[in-house]
């Protein structure tokens, strides 16, 4: 009786060694999963963010070039005015 006993336990410690090695290696590649996920995501957000900043550069530049085309237009309509008087 003792060796049912005894074989018993021996086969649930196989049992839930098993089962950790199993839990064991579903979590690594969980977290393996999470880290590539992670990788990946931070090389979109890097690139994102790159792009971010042309636009930026760009909206600044345009702003620029409004600025500098709307005093052109001004001073082109004080000419024209000028000119109309004369």
């Amino acid at each position: 009786m003792r060796d049912q006993y005894s074989e018993k336990l021996n086969n649930a410690r196989g049992n839930i060694n098993r089962v950790e090695e199993i839990v064991s290696q579903k979590v690594n590649n969980a977290m393996e999963n999470e880290k590539r996920e992670m990788t990946r995501l931070k090389g979109e957000n890097d690139t994102l963010k790159l792009k971010l900043e042309a636009m930026d550069q760009d909206n600044k530049s345009l702003r620029q070039l409004k600025t500098q085309l709307n005093e052109q237009i001004n001073g082109l309509q004080d000419d024209l005015s000028f000119y109309c008087r004369n």
